[in-house]
């Protein structure tokens, strides 16, 4: 079963990573696909909010089929699915199309990373080590190469929709590689026919730092580069700048998250990295000046990068692939509300109490920790992982 784990571990590294190659072409499609449709503001986050319903859809029904298919067919289905509709929302000749296409990509995109989540718990448990940080990394560097190479390609003027189209391809071969050597059955036989589990108190308080972690860094994504330019009369390129020094250093503190984690326990890191976290949000909103806050992106990279791959390693403890599900799903949600009550705290107050909310649930973060040290009881059996 070790070796199974081993050889598993560079196909969910590929699959993650394609993920994020993916989702970055999307993200460097949105201005295209705005222009391109001539939609109003209002027009274009309800597009995007087709996406996300796709997602959640997801969840639940691939819990429900992973007990039938198996985690390879169900991976490989959803796989499938997302680089088809992708590959089509570049294609579609109209907005409704261009909907129906993202909503299945969603679908494909949530059910993807719903098992590879999965997968990487079961590799943690049967390795007797940390992976999900450096798995997470692998997503976060695709999605940072992927839009780097959107922007090179709308620089030199050509179409990013066939770069999206092109990428999918590669997608779909690196999938073909990596899908075969995911384990068929990463539960104990059976056990996924139980009855599904009431939300108990550490599920909740799990589902809790999900939302708290998502918040944060899509607070980050969405609002760093505008409170530099918007508070601080910073450039359009200081902007930037300033959110690739947040990405940047998310991506390298994730792929050395499984040492940090190894050697502090997971508890001990968000008590770190909670508080390099909350530094930089208290930072950012002195606004010393664009150097220092840049800066301050930079620790909030530092410190958001580890708490989902904290969160969901202990959801991979859980007595039920539901629970996975849940956590999952919260995270999306945090990611959902992020842009939306920052916004409106931004606008009952001013653009300086942009990070204001981040502080707050970085302190929950922190009165949360102990929850991601926790176990299954002696002698429970997971249907994640096993005996």
């Amino acid at each position: 079963m070790r070796d199974a784990a081993s050889r598993a571990h560079p196909a969910a590294w590929s699959l993650f990573a394609v993920n994020g190659v993916l989702y970055g072409s999307w993200i460097v499609q949105i201005p295209a696909q705005q222009a391109r449709w001539t939609l109003s503001t209002g027009e274009l986050g309800v597009l995007l909010s087709v996406l996300a319903l796709g997602t959640v859809v997801a969840k639940p029904a691939v819990t429900a089929l992973l007990g039938r298919w198996g985690l390879r067919g169900c991976t490989g289905l959803a796989a499938i699915t997302m680089m088809a509709a992708l590959a089509a929302v570049a294609l579609a000749p109209s907005v409704p199309l261009t909907a129906a296409a993202l909503l299945v990509y969603g679908s494909g995109f949530g059910g993807v990373d719903l098992l590879m989540n999965i997968t990487g718990a079961w590799i943690e448990t049967r390795r007797g080590q940390p992976v999900l940080s450096g798995l997470h990394g692998a997503f976060s560097a695709g999605v940072l190469v992927a839009a780097g190479l959107g922007a090179a390609a709308l620089q030199a003027g050509l179409d990013a929709r066939w770069l999206l189209v092109g990428l999918t391809g590669v997608s779909a071969l690196v999938a073909a590689w990596a899908v075969p050597r995911l384990p068929d059955s990463v539960h104990a036989a059976g056990a996924l026919d139980a009855p599904r589990p009431a939300l108990s108190a550490t599920v909740v308080r799990l589902m809790g730092l999900a939302v708290c972690a998502a918040f944060v860094e899509g607070l980050c994504i969405d609002w760093g580069a505008a409170y530099l330019v918007g508070t601080q009369r910073a450039t359009l390129a200081q902007g930037a700048a300033g959110y690739a020094a947040f990405a940047g250093s998310m991506v390298v503190t994730r792929f050395a998250g499984d040492g940090l984690t190894r050697r502090l326990g997971p508890d001990r890191l968000a008590v770190v990295a909670g508080t390099v976290l909350l530094a930089g949000l208290s930072l950012a909103t002195l606004r010393v000046s664009v150097p220092v806050t840049q800066a301050a992106l930079l620790l909030c990279g530092v410190g958001v990068a580890v708490l989902a791959p904290l969160t969901f390693s202990a959801a991979g403890r859980a007595p039920h692939a539901a629970v996975m599900a849940w956590v999952s799903t919260a995270f999306l949600a945090g990611f959902l509300i992020a842009p939306g009550v920052t916004g409106a705290v931004t606008q009952l107050g001013s653009l300086a109490l942009a990070f204001v909310p981040g502080m707050v649930l970085t302190v929950i973060v922190l009165a949360l920790r102990r929850t991601l040290a926790a176990g299954r009881p002696a002698g429970e059996v997971s249907p994640l992982t096993g005996p």
